[in-house]
This record gives C-alpha cells, structure tokens and sequence, in this order.
C-alpha cells in the first residue's frame, strides 16, 4: 500500500506533467518508470523478455515523440557505464548482457530512422539545430520550483531571487526527498557512528549503479561535459544534437532519486518497527508523506489552474462566443474557398534553424495565435512557418515573399492557384517598408481578431515587382560604373570590402573573411539625416555555414556629437528575408534618432563560427534608391542583387 501510494506521489510531482502546456505528448509520465522496472528485472534475471519489452516500449513511444528514442539510448548507456564500473564479472559475461539492451535502445532509431527515410522528402535540415546547449538544466531547477508553496511564497515576497520559475529545466523533487538524500547520504559517510546509534542505512538495498545513474542524468542534463569548452564533443554524438534540450534527460534523475528516497524511507521505518521505536517509525513517515503531499498540493493546483484557462482558451479558438471566421468572410461577402492559404504579418518564420523572422517572442507568438485561429476555422494552411526542423530550401524561399519589391519571390511562381492569400495584419504593430509593400497588392476585407483583414493576390504582388523592376532597370541602364544614390537628401555609406580577400565574396571584387572574435567594432559611420526620426535601412551580406544554426548579429549604437549614447538595437542575420544560396541579407529599418551624428557598428560573432564571410554593408535613408554597379554588368539595388543581364554595360 505504502509503494502504491508512494508511486502516484512521484507521478503527481513528475516535471513531465508541466510538458501538458507545450509539447504534450512528452507528459507520458508511464515511460521511464517502465524502463526503470524492466530494466530492474532484466539486472536481477538476465532474462530477454524484459529486453524486448523495453525495445517495444521504445518503439512505440519514439511515435508520440522522438525523445523518448534518446531517452532509452541515454538510459541505456548510463546503465551499461555503471555495470562495467560496478559489476564485478569478465568483460564477456558484461558484454552478453548489455547488447541485448542496446538493440532495444537502437530498435527505436532503427525503426523510427526507417519510417522518416520512407515518408519524409526533406533532405535538407540542419546537422547542429539551435539550442543544443542553450535549453540545460541548472541547480536552481533541481533545488527549487515556484510551483510549490513553499518556494511560491518565497517567491512571491522576493525572499530569495535564484527560484525556478520558466523553461523545461523543472526537475524540483522536492523538500521531503532532498532531506532524505542528504540525511541519507551523511549517514553513509558516517556509517560506523549511525550503526553505533541504531540507525540502519541500508545501502546494500538500492544498488550504486541506479545512483551512479541518476548522477549521470542530472550531470548530463546540466551539458557535462560540453559545457566545460568541450562543444566539439558533439561532432561526433550526430544523433544527440537533433534533441537539442539537454534538460529533458534530467527526468531519468528524477524518477531514480524519488525512488531511492522511498526505498530509504521504508527500510529505516522497518528498521525502527524491528528495534521496538514505533512512534519514531510513523512519526518518520507522517513527515515525509505530509510534506511532500504539502509541496504535490501546489503541482495539483497549478496543473488544475492551466486546465480551467485551457477552457478559456478553446472557446477563444473556436469562437464559441464570439463571431467566427467563416461568418465574418460571409458578411463582407467572401468564403474560405476563395483563398488558397494564410499570409500573417509581421511575417514570422521559426523552424529551419537558420532563419527565426520576427524574434520578438510576444510578436511571433500573437501573430502565430491569430493565424492558427484563423487556418483552424478556415482549414486554410498559413505561408508564415512554424515547424521545428523544416527543409531549408523551402523556408528559405517563403522568407524572400517579405523582403520587398527588389527580392525575387520563388514560392509565388510555384503557388498551386491564383486564388488570393487571406492575409492577417496585426493591428499594434508598425510594419516594415518591405512587408507594408505587400498591402498594395491587397483588398481590403476587414478588421478581426485583432488584426486588419485583407486579400491579397500573388498575381498583383508579381505584376508590382515586374513594374518595379523595370522601372529601376530602365534607371540603371543610363547609370555609370559605380556607386550612385537617387531620390534623398540624407547621407549614405556603403563599404563593399573590395580590398578584403575572403575566398568567396558575394558582389564586387572582395569581401571580408571570418575574425575569431566574439565582439568588435567593424565600423563608426558619420551621419547627417535629411530630418529629424527619417527612416533609415542598415544591411549586410553573411555568408553562413551550412551545417548548423549560426549566424552572427550587429548591435547597432546610435551616438551624439559628444559621444553619448542615444540608444541600441541588435539585429539579426537570422532574420533575414533576402537569401542567395547561403549569403544571407541581414536588414533593419529604423527612425534616426534626433541629433544622432554617427553609428557604432559592433559584430557579434557570438556563438563562434556563426559566419565565413561578409561583403556589402550599407546604410542608406529608407527612400533612396542606391545603385552599385560593376565594369563585368553586376549590378546592386539597395543592397539586393539585381538581375541586370539585359541592362547595358
């Protein structure tokens, strides 16, 4: 009875149930305990059917999410490390058992690998995804959580700064099981003077290899030993860095940990009944069981409390009191058939790794509320993407659709129909020139769910770009060889790096190669705005590794003529909505700052390696039309590649 009741605390306080707010199907708190009982039975009998249970196990589960494949390979692994260091037989006898569990562990991979060559058709996703060793644990996150009331007063009276409040490093196991291991562990450092005082510690009972374990998990979770300048590790792990958030290992600590504490609980409570100490035996277990039940309280109530919203939620979704999608096309006299997909701006782009559009967490989350509202009621797919490890070719086209007149748009000649867009405009914020472009082509339909409602058709976007185009090429035909600026009044800066000898350059005759560093200034450029807050464009061209995430940024620093600071703004290479192969455009527009003389401009080559080369940096007022034009007939519009084969030389 005490075990049943024990196993559904561990359950009630597993971390894994936080995963019911994102990543759901990872809130399967069934799974490691399984591997753990199986994996227990095949230690003590060596008997096969546990190790093909586990590898049925793995298979199954690596179906509702591929972490549960990395799980078992990590659980696997940690355990056949403690055998070879714990167990005492010849390397034969230790080889025999440990390979059937590692074909269970791989059967996952096998199969799962199988199924992905056979169905997927993108072949193009990152080696080294994002955050491979920014999402891992910390010690605050197994020492504390605010979700309990302990730690959510102390929180909320600002007594202790260091509690855990956000992010999936949760692995708390709370007050009761944290004095269990400590008491537990200084007894067996003082074991001949708790022996001599009547108190068993019993270690033989749990065996150090499940220890040994859950040491490896929680030191594993943390990025041990990547962490310590150790990243090129994961070179050779290809399989670990597609799961790129370390933390989640930790759960394989917890559950180990909470069952050592209720292993060692029961044995000193039995301890205590045979020694004729009754009353201290259930005193011990009242506190334990009271405390961690006190602590589970607060889980319960914060898991009840996300439901109850969850409610509220759905019926903002479905538009159960509200006017719905498909009523509010009908009374401005349209139908969902009449569009063929989604367009939400400010446009956002999170998944390919490579490219993260709209970095602004609360932007990219409410636009991406909106669209999924609206595709959801509509069954209309949206051009925005939001898909972990989507194909880089095909995000990488999708991107250009935002980045103006001057930007080739491949997915509009590859679009099923001519039908229009449904196109989502949020209505508190401001839009870029380049995405505001998109408007011209759009019939205005609306305003709901918080945005500005629109058709946008993708014939009128490409008859918009043509006459653009055609217009700038009839310009630059009469234009001489060099650098010329047409239509402002405010100053402009362009460094092509043509005395820089990268091995690759994007225009011109050079380009700057890549410098170690992880921050300095590349450039302080005089200013002399036309007016006070004109609009401004800065760009520079990158050229980026195509074997992982990186991309560098430029923090921008706005100064007075004395020096002073007026204000910063980091842009992104990730952000970029130009692209050519895997020359990335990074861009910002912005308001010059009253009495701004000059820009700091710091490259932030952070993490390392996050560029090859960069060619073509520009500072331009966002109304000038700059032509850069080479001998050879190459030819740049405002820091676009400009298709100018029928131009004159």
């Amino acid at each position: 009875g005490f075990a049943m009741f024990m196993a559904g605390l561990i359950v009630v306080f597993s971390p894994q149930l936080l995963r019911i707010t994102g990543h759901y199907a990872l809130s399967y708190a069934c799974f490691i305990p399984m591997l753990f009982y199986w994996t227990l039975k095949y230690h003590e009998s060596a008997a096969i059917k546990y190790t093909v249970w586990m590898g049925t196990l793995a298979c199954i589960a690596t179906f509702l999410h591929p972490y549960y494949a990395a799980v078992s390979l990590v659980w696997v692994g940690l355990y056949g490390a403690g055998y070879l260091i714990f167990i005492k037989s010849s390397v034969r006898t230790k080889a025999r058992h440990l390979v059937p569990l590692l074909i269970a562990a791989g059967s996952a991979f096998v199969l799962f690998g199988s199924f992905m060559k056979i169905t997927d058709p993108v072949t193009d996703r990152p080696g080294t995804p994002f955050g491979v060793l920014e999402n891992v644990a910390h010690i605050k996150d197994f020492l504390s959580s605010v979700y309990t009331p302990f730690w959510g007063y102390v929180h909320d009276h600002d007594w202790f700064s260091h509690i855990s409040s956000n992010g999936e490093g949760y692995n708390y196991v709370g007050i009761a099981v944290i004095s269990v291991v400590l008491f537990s562990f200084t007894l067996q450092l003082l074991s001949k003077k708790a022996s001599a005082q009547g108190v068993a510690t019993d270690a033989t009972r749990f065996p150090r290899i499940w220890l040994f374990m859950a040491a490896g998990a929680l030191l594993f979770s943390m990025g041990v030993p990547f962490i310590w300048h150790m990243e090129w590790l994961l070179n050779y792990a290809s399989l670990l860095r597609q799961f790129r958030t370390l933390v989640r290992f930790s759960w394989i600590y917890y559950y180990i940990v909470t069952v050592y504490a209720v292993v060692v609980v029961s044995n000193w409570y039995t301890t205590l009944l045979t020694r004729g100490k009754a009353v201290k035996a259930y005193a011990l277990v009242v506190t334990v069981v009271g405390l961690w039940v006190f602590e589970a309280d607060g889980y319960v109530n914060h898991t009840r409390k996300i439901i109850a919203e969850g409610f509220g939620k759905y019926e903002v979704l479905t538009s159960k009191n509200d006017m719905s999608w498909p009523q509010f096309l009908a009374a401005h006299n349209y139908k969902k058939e009449d569009f063929q997909a989604l367009l939400v701006l400010p446009y956002f782009e999170t998944g390919s790794e490579k490219l993260w559009l709209c970095s602004n967490e609360f932007l990219s989350a409410t636009g991406l509320t909106m669209g999924i509202k609206a595709s959801l009621q509509l069954r209309l797919p949206m051009v925005d993407v939001m898909m972990s490890r989507s194909g880089w070719s095909k995000a990488f086209k999708q991107a250009k659709t935002a980045g103006g007149p001057l930007v080739d748009k491949p997915m509009l000649r590859e679009l099923p129909s001519d039908k229009p867009f449904l196109l989502l405009n949020y209505d508190k914020d401001t839009l870029s020139p380049d995405q505001q472009y998109l408007l011209a082509a759009c019939d205005t339909i609306g305003h709901y769910s918080g945005s500005y409602v629109y058709a946008c058709y993708p014939g009128r976007i490409k008859a918009n770009d043509k006459k653009y185009k055609d217009s700038v090429a009839a310009l630059v035909s009469q234009l001489r060889v060099g650098d010329t600026c047409i239509g402002s009044r405010g100053s402009w800066y362009i460094n092509h790096f043509d005395g820089d000898k990268a091995p690759q350059h994007f225009f011109g005759a050079g380009a700057r190669g890549y410098q170690n560093i992880d921050s300095t200034v590349l450039e302080t450029i005089a200013v002399k705005p036309a007016s006070d807050h004109q609009w401004y464009e800065f760009s520079c061209w990158f050229l980026l590794p195509a074997s992982d995430y990186k991309s560098p940024s430029f923090l921008l620093v706005w100064l007075d003529k004395s020096g002073n600071e007026l204000g910063r703004y980091e842009t992104y290479t990730k952000e970029s909505t130009d692209n050519s192969g895997m020359w990335f455009r990074n861009q910002y527009y912005f308001a010059m700052p009253a009495g701004c003389t000059a820009i700091r401009c710091w490259l932030k080559n952070i993490p390392a390696d996050s560029y090859l080369a960069m060619d073509e940096l520009m500072l331009r007022p966002a109304d000038a039309l700059i032509v850069s034009k080479m001998v050879a007939g190459e030819v740049m519009v405002n820091n676009h590649l400009f298709k100018a084969n029928s131009i004159s030389k």
